[in-house]
């Protein structure tokens, strides 16, 4: 029977009975799979692999948050990940032993929080062009003014969501190990979504700087998390957060 795994662990010095979260994928039971060196949650499944709805998304998540309550940071594992058995999944980690210990030992005692804001209805940016229907211009010289004007309009708000960035960076620099942002959206609205890999214990004081910096700008900020560090392990991404124009990455 295939197995599906949901994230990777450091072992603990004293094995524990197993994970405090009786179900996953499907309410299949989920169980700990030695990888060599690593743990593994896993949960056995049945034929077809399972489709990524929201409900299917939610329990895999519910596993990797379960394996982070227990004070240790999981690297969770990209959703839908499948091997025919438990042997190919133990073998599959082993060949990436290296590199994901380097994982585990760099998220090790951390969690991730995101910060996300939305900038609807910023101002247009300057007007360089010719309107349409201005004396002596034709359709098609209006219809590629209007294209610029919109690329100038959404520069304009890429700009500004930056300039938003650094200045949260900024109030969070003693806090964040590392970061990874976000724009998404086109034109007339843009949202922005910062990941940051802080230690644990430091999620009230993270929370304090971002009011702090929401006092200097327009714009509501929301902070989401803690969460598993899925922005900064090779083996998974947040759907929700999935990167279209990554602004940068520090670390």
């Amino acid at each position: 029977m295939p197995t599906y795994l949901y994230c990777l662990l450091t072992p603990t010095a004293e094995p524990e009975s197993g994970p405090p979260i009786a179900h996953g994928i499907g309410g299949a039971a989920v169980r700990v799979l030695s990888a060599g060196p690593l743990e593994a949650w896993v949960s056995t499944i049945g034929a077809p692999p399972p489709a990524a709805t929201v409900q299917a998304v939610r329990e895999h998540d519910a596993v990797v948050s379960a394996a982070l309550a227990t004070g240790r940071t999981p690297l969770p594992a990209r959703f839908g990940q499948i091997w025919p058995s438990d042997a190919d999944c133990a073998t599959a980690v082993a060949q990436r032993r290296e590199e994901l210990e380097s994982f585990l030992h760099r998220v090790a005692g951390t969690v991730e929080m995101t910060v996300c804001t939305l900038l609807p209805g910023m101002p247009p940016a300057p007007q360089r062009f010719p309107t349409p229907g201005s004396p002596g211009v034709k359709p098609g010289t209006a219809y590629m003014f209007r294209l610029r004007a919109r690329a100038d309009r959404e520069q304009h708000l890429r700009a500004a969501l930056e300039a938003l960035r650094a200045r949260v960076s900024r109030a969070l620099g003693p806090i964040s190990r590392a970061e990874i942002a976000e724009i998404r959206g086109s034109d007339e609205a843009l949202a922005l979504s910062v990941s940051y890999l802080i230690e644990r214990g430091k999620e009230a004081e993270f929370r304090r700087a971002v009011d702090e910096a929401s006092r200097e700008s327009a714009a509501r900020l929301v902070v989401v998390g803690p969460r598993a560090p899925y922005s900064f392990t090779p083996t998974a991404r947040p759907p929700r957060y999935r990167p279209s124009d990554r602004l940068g990455e520090r670390s």
